[in-house]
């Protein structure tokens, strides 16, 4: 005769006991099974991660580095414009005018040329006009026509005689080189030219 499980007696049927080990191992399986599933995503997980490039991970971060920034170049003299008036120095008397005539080209204009010592005339006895391009710290030029006050030069004069001008920036001064030879009383335009001051 089978025994019943009452809640007086608190007695398993016949049977029962082994149906609920076998429930319990089952179970028990699953568990295990689920964790082992969950150790293999989280680990396939972290693979996925770690195998990112170098580079990927490090755009993900905040970089607190800023470039670096060096001092701004300074502006050297052969970059300054070399625009103004200059005076001859030395024994003779003589003036220099440059002037940015745009388009890359500059415009020339030279006068005196002679020593007071040798009379009135000779200190504004020359003077001459050119145009050229700046290459550096140099300004080549050739003489062009011009009619002012105190002497004209012609197309004519200087198909004749063509004349050239070379002005050497050091600084304040320039340098002139030319060998235009229409100056009365040979008048020499060569020489030291220093920057006047601006008023």
């Amino acid at each position: 005769m089978h025994r019943r499980c009452s809640a007086d007696t608190g007695v398993l049927p016949r049977g029962a006991l082994g149906w609920t080990k076998l429930g319990g191992v089952r179970r028990l399986r699953e568990f295990m099974m689920l964790k082992s599933c969950t150790a293999i995503a989280l680990t396939l997980l972290l693979a996925a991660c770690g195998d990112r490039p170098a580079e990927a991970r490090a755009q993900t971060l905040p970089s607190s580095r800023t470039p670096a920034t060096g001092p701004a170049a300074p502006v050297t003299a052969s970059a300054a414009s070399p625009a103004g008036e200059y005076a001859m120095s030395g024994p003779r008397v003589g003036t220099l005018e440059l002037r940015d005539a745009g388009n890359g080209e500059w415009a020339i204009r030279l006068q005196g040329g002679g020593a007071p010592n040798e009379g009135a005339g000779m200190v504004a006895d020359c003077e001459l006009h050119a145009r050229g391009t700046r290459e550096g710290d140099r300004i080549e030029a050739n003489v062009v026509p011009f009619d002012s006050t105190l002497m004209s030069v012609t197309t004519a004069d200087l198909q004749r005689q063509p004349s050239a001008v070379t002005v050497t920036l050091e600084g304040a001064a320039a340098i002139v080189d030319t060998d235009f030879a229409l100056c009365a009383m040979q008048a020499d335009l060569n020489g030291r030219y220093v920057r006047r001051a601006a008023h």
